[in-house]
């Protein structure tokens, strides 16, 4: 994977976006019906009805939404907050269990940075403000996702049952020894 910016149009599309710039998230497919694998049953899930769409559109300006997204009551939408990079985007992870933890900075071509699209990550140090965070949510284990924008840590996502895309499973594999560890650090004596 080359570093340097190959073209004028590449550089155009990887320009910061404009400030009022929004990503859609459709919720179009459904969790469920609360029954697991043969028959028996599992916990409903906590929005019935709430359908997950598996693709997000970004809007260069609020006024360029479709005046239907607001009247619509199962679309979220939300502030683009990218964390630009020559490469394309980047999104960090901080993955901790107790006072063991794992960050990194994983890069993508694509706006909304996912597994399956990342071509390169690397280790990186986790901010103050996000150890503050961590503390004042009472996080023993959990995952953080969050970008470095204009100069700040903006927390995207926090997670009490962190998951991965199968893409990363050998990085995590390794990581994962460390977090074990990490469990002896919450237990008492």
């Amino acid at each position: 994977v080359g570093h340097a910016v190959q073209d004028a149009h590449r550089a155009a599309h990887l320009a910061e976006p404009h400030p009022d710039q929004m990503r859609l998230a459709f919720l179009d497919q459904p969790h469920g019906d609360g029954v697991g694998l043969g028959g028996i049953f599992r916990r409903p899930p906590p929005h019935p009805g709430v359908q997950v769409y598996s693709e997000y559109e970004i809007f260069d300006t609020v006024a360029a939404m479709p005046q239907h997204v607001w009247l619509t009551p199962h679309l979220v939408v939300e502030r683009f907050i990218p964390e630009v990079d020559p490469d394309g985007f980047a999104l960090r992870t901080w993955i901790f269990m107790g006072e063991r933890e794992r960050c990194t900075r994983h890069v993508s071509r694509q706006k909304i940075v996912k597994g399956a699209d990342i071509v390169r990550s690397e280790p990186v140090p986790v901010p103050d403000e996000l150890r503050a965070e961590r503390e004042r949510l009472g996080f023993d284990y959990g995952k953080f996702d969050f970008v470095l924008y204009r100069g700040r840590s903006v927390l995207l996502d926090a997670n009490k049952t962190p998951g991965s895309a199968p893409a990363l499973s050998g990085m995590l594999a390794d990581g994962a020894r460390n977090l074990a560890d990490g469990l002896e650090s919450l237990l008492p004596g």
